[in-house]
């Protein structure tokens, strides 16, 4: 349950507020050479069942699409999505005591060596006896080709296309918003507030207002003009770091000198952050001075979670689509500290359950006037 915000091409069944994806099974206006426009694409629950393969098709594995899709499934290997059961994941499915996260990160149910028992959207869905359709090799491969795209015996594309050596369908839905939701939106039975809730924050955003899809962001063209499946979540493209100084020099030993950090959620259509509610932001102001460090400003952007089942959301402090947040603090030296090399560093971490994802993904730095 501790992972980073993911987004995956699967589509949820309707919820109250919530639009659906296009019909499934609208009329088709294209020629009938085309291929056929897939049927209820997509499943109520996770994870999926392939059942037959699509005749012409080898494999379920992203292996098999790599011949004709290389530019797409290299693209893929690098992303979130190929990462599959990571040794992190599998020990905060052990400590919530739950496999149900299992299934969105692993959403086939190949992948699965143990069969779910009950609803992946209740989080005291049990594992069961094993698996006899269980792969090991498309366990490794995460969120999979085949999870998005193939159904019932067709490899299933966004959109109609042309022949290839294996059966295929088409649908709308999948380069839909109500695609990404899935895995990007839940709540627990029983909660009062989705405990990830992406979807319906973009939803709620300007973003959507304007019609720019998840997709849109996430997903760009690549150079041969098709989506690209990095699926990238560029943090210096969504925020922007602000920091506004009192003084133009700060006195050794005299009255401290104002310091605002402004951030702004200028390019994400949901909130910062998003995802996975034990995902947060670690904002530091720094006074640095060869390599020594002085914490001035220290926050953390995220969300607050209750320690049992329906692990509710207890608070919030992520800043939403389109809007702000200050934070002020003030700098200040001794009399008796050195006056020339200093800086102040103003630095936004990602954390996973108060844990560093790694280095600094923003990072302001000013050199300092000290008299």
């Amino acid at each position: 349950m501790r992972l980073l915000v993911l987004l995956l091409l699967l589509a949820l069944p309707a919820h109250a507020g919530r639009k659906r994806a296009p019909d499934a099974d609208a009329p088709e206006e294209a020629p009938a050479a085309r291929a056929p426009r897939a049927k209820a694409p997509f499943p109520d629950t996770l994870p999926v069942d392939l059942g037959p393969l699509p005749d012409g098709l080898a494999n379920a594995s992203a292996q098999a699409c790599h011949a004709c899709h290389p530019a797409v499934t290299e693209a893929w290997r690098g992303s979130a999505h190929a990462r599959g059961v990571t040794p992190a994941l599998a020990e905060a499915a052990r400590a919530a005591g739950s496999p149900a996260c299992l299934s969105c990160h692993l959403p086939l149910r190949q992948q699965h060596a143990r069969d779910l028992l009950g609803s992946s959207r209740d989080p005291l869905v049990e594992v069961g006896p094993p698996n006899p359709a269980w792969s090991p090799t498309l366990q490794l491969e995460g969120v999979t080709c085949a999870a998005c795209h193939v159904r019932r015996g067709a490899v299933v594309g966004a959109s109609p296309t042309r022949p290839a050596p294996h059966t295929t369908a088409w649908t709308d839905a999948l380069g839909s918003p109500e695609a990404c939701a899935t895995c990007h939106q839940l709540t627990w039975p029983g909660a009062t507030q989705p405990f990830y809730d992406t979807y319906g924050e973009w939803q709620g955003s300007p973003w959507a207002a304007a019609g720019v899809t998840c997709q849109d962001c996430h997903m760009g063209a690549d150079v041969s003009g098709h989506r690209s499946h990095a699926v990238t979540a560029d943090l210096r493209r969504a925020l922007s770091v602000l920091v506004g100084v009192g003084a133009p020099a700060v006195v050794r030993g005299g009255a401290p000198v104002a310091l605002s950090v402004t951030l702004q959620n200028t390019g994400a259509g949901h909130h910062l952050p998003s995802g996975s509610p034990y995902t947060s932001l670690e904002v530091w102001a720094v006074l640095e001075r060869q390599g020594e460090r002085r914490v001035i400003l220290q926050e953390r952007l995220g969300q607050t979670v209750g320690d049992a089942p329906p692990w509710p959301i207890l608070a919030d402090t992520r800043i939403p689509a389109g809007e702000s947040r200050r934070l002020d603090a003030s700098l200040a030296l001794d009399q008796g500290d050195p006056a020339d090399g200093w800086a102040l560093v103003v630095e936004v971490v990602r954390s996973t359950d108060g844990a560093l994802d790694g280095a600094a993904s923003l990072v302001q730095r000013l050199p300092l006037v000290v008299e």
